[in-house]
C-alpha cells in the first residue's frame, strides 16, 4: 500500500527591514519626484490642501509631489508613508493625479522620521534643518521661543502653490490600487512531496512533484476593493515521480488542465467565495506484499488548497501600526475524507530590500478526525492522529507592482491511521513533508518579458 496525502496552505502578510535614506540635492534632482508641499487638515479632499491651514491635530495629511520630466508614469495609489525603518504608516486614502495631490488618514500630530515612499524613491516629510551658525559678536544670543520641529513644518506649509482652479476629484485606493479589470496574470505552483509509509513493520517511499500553471483575469473591482477573478488552469505536468506512482497522479493532472474556478476577494485578499474546484483523489487496488489488498492512494491540489493559494496570490498587506510587529488569523482547512486541520496562522515582519518586502509565517493548526461516515475512501477510516511539525513559510511582495511575487511553503507531517476494510483492520504510520513555490507572473514562463523576480 502507498500513501499519498496531499495540504497545500498558503497565507500572507510583509516585513519591512531598516534602510537608511540620503537625501541629498543631486539625489532629488535624479529622483522621479519630490515634495512640494504638505498640510494636515480634517477634509480629504485633496483641493483643500490649497487654502486650508495646517492643523496638527487633523486626521488628513495633504502631500503635493512634483514629478520628474522623465519619471514616466507614476502610480499614486502605490505611494505610502513610512517611518525609519520602513514600517508601514499609512497608505494611500486618495490622490488627484491632476493636481499630484495624495492624501493619507492617521495621526500626523509629529511628522519627524516620517517618509514618503513611492516608484522607487523615499523623502522625508520634514527635511533635515541645516546647521545654525554661530552668531556674529555684534549680534546677541536669542534663546529660540519655539521647538525647531514647528518651525520646519512652517517653513514646509509656507512652500505650497497658488491654488489652481480645477475642481478635486478624490480616487480612492480600493478603486485604483492594484490590478486593472484588464489585467491578466499567471500563478504557476510547484508541489513536492516526499512521503513515507509503514504497514506492518514494511516502509514504502514516495517521492512526487509537479507544475500547475493558471491564467488570472480580474473580472471586476468593486469600489470597497472587492475582486471578482477567474483562474483557468493552462497547464499541468508531472516532473519527478515514483513508478507506483506515476501514472495514477498523470491522470490526476490531465484532469485538471482546463479546470475553471470563480472566485471573489475582499478589500484585504481574503477569499468570500470559491466556486469550480474539485477534489481530485483516486485510489487503485493493489496487491499487499503480506497478503490481502492495498490501496495507491493520490492526491492533487484539493478545494482548500486552491482557496488559501488565491489568498496568498492577492493578499496585501495590512496597515502597519508604528512597532507593529505581527498579527494572526484564524484557519481551518478541511482534509477531505481524512478529516481537517483547525488553528491560527502567526505572521511577523521579515524585512525589506528595495521594493520587495518580506513576512514570514507559521501554522499553529490541531488536527481533527473524520466523522465515521465521512466517506470518499475504498476504505474506512476507523482511527486517526496527526501533527504537523514546523510549519510555515515566506511571502515576498512587491510595492513597486503592488502585488505577491513569490511565496514558498512547508509543512511536515506525522501520524497514524488505521483503516477498516472488510471486517480487517490495518495500521498505517505516515510520515510526510509538501513543499510547494507559487510564482506571480505578468506572462507565461518562457516568455519575455517576465514579470517574476
Amino acid at each position: 500500500m502507498r500513501c499519498r496525502l496531499v495540504l497545500v496552505a498558503a497565507a500572507l502578510g510583509v516585513l519591512l527591514a531598516e534602510r537608511l535614506l540620503a537625501a541629498e540635492p543631486a539625489d532629488r534632482r535624479a529622483a522621479p519626484w519630490s515634495i512640494g508641499s504638505l498640510v494636515r487638515s480634517g477634509d480629504a479632499q485633496p483641493g483643500v490642501s490649497d487654502t486650508a491651514t495646517d492643523d496638527a491635530k487633523s486626521k488628513f495629511l495633504h502631500l503635493r509631489i512634483s514629478p520628474s520630466p522623465r519619471s514616466g508614469e507614476l502610480k499614486l495609489h502605490q505611494f505610502r508613508v513610512v517611518d525609519r525603518n520602513g514600517e508601514t504608516v499609512a497608505d494611500v486614502y486618495g490622490f488627484h493625479k491632476g493636481r499630484w495631490v495624495l492624501v493619507f488618514e492617521g495621526d500626523w500630530s509629529r511628522l519627524e522620521g516620517l517618509f514618503l515612499e513611492g516608484a522607487g524613491h523615499r523623502e522625508p516629510l520634514i527635511p533635515a534643518r541645516p546647521a545654525r551658525q554661530a552668531p556674529s559678536p555684534s549680534q546677541p544670543l536669542v534663546q529660540p521661543t519655539r521647538k525647531p520641529s514647528l518651525d520646519v513644518e512652517k517653513e514646509v506649509h509656507a512652500r505650497r502653490p497658488v491654488p489652481e482652479p480645477e475642481p478635486p476629484v478624490v480616487m480612492s485606493r480600493s478603486e485604483s490600487s492594484g490590478s486593472t479589470p484588464a489585467e491578466k496574470l499567471y500563478q504557476e505552483v510547484l508541489v513536492t512531496q516526499h512521503t513515507r509509509c509503514n504497514i506492518q513493520g514494511l516502509d514504502f517511499d514516495g517521492d512526487l512533484q509537479y507544475r500547475v500553471l493558471s491564467s488570472l483575469s480580474i473580472d471586476k473591482r468593486t469600489a470597497e476593493g472587492v475582486l471578482s477573478v477567474t483562474q483557468k488552469v493552462e497547464r499541468a505536468e508531472l516532473t519527478r515521480s515514483d513508478a507506483l506512482t506515476q501514472s495514477i497522479v498523470g491522470g490526476l493532472l490531465g484532469q485538471l488542465v482546463g479546470s475553471t474556478f470563480q472566485m471573489t476577494l475582499d478589500s484585504e485578499g481574503r477569499v468570500v467565495d470559491f466556486q469550480g474546484a474539485k477534489p481530485r483523489v483516486e485510489a487503485a487496488a493493489g496487491l499487499n506484499p503480506l497478503g490481502g489488498q492495498s490501496f495507491l492512494m493520490a492526491s492533487v491540489i484539493d478545494p482548500d488548497g486552491w482557496r488559501e493559494i488565491a489568498e496568498l496570490t492577492f493578499f496585501r498587506p495590512p496597515p502597519s501600526t508604528r512597532g507593529d510587529r505581527g498579527w494572526d488569523r484564524a484557519m481551518t482547512h478541511r482534509w477531505g475524507p481524512l478529516g481537517s486541520w483547525v488553528g491560527r496562522v502567526a505572521y511577523v515582519r521579515a524585512g525589506q530590500e528595495d521594493s520587495l518586502q518580506r513576512v514570514r509565517y507559521t501554522y499553529h493548526l490541531t488536527y481533527q478526525a473524520p466523522k465515521a461516515d465521512a466517506g470518499g475512501l475504498p476504505f474506512q477510516v476507523v482511527r486517526a492522529e496527526f501533527k504537523h511539525g514546523e510549519a510555515g513559510g515566506s511571502i515576498e511582495f512587491d510595492t513597486v507592482k503592488g502585488r505577491v511575487v513569490k511565496a514558498e511553503e512547508r509543512f511536515p507531517v506525522k501520524g497514524s491511521l488505521t483503516m477498516g476494510l472488510l471486517g480487517q483492520e490495518t495500521p498505517v504510520a505516515l510520515d510526510e513533508t509538501q513543499e510547494f513555490r507559487v510564482r506571480i507572473l505578468e506572462t507565461p514562463p518562457g516568455s519575455t518579458p517576465s514579470g517574476s523576480r
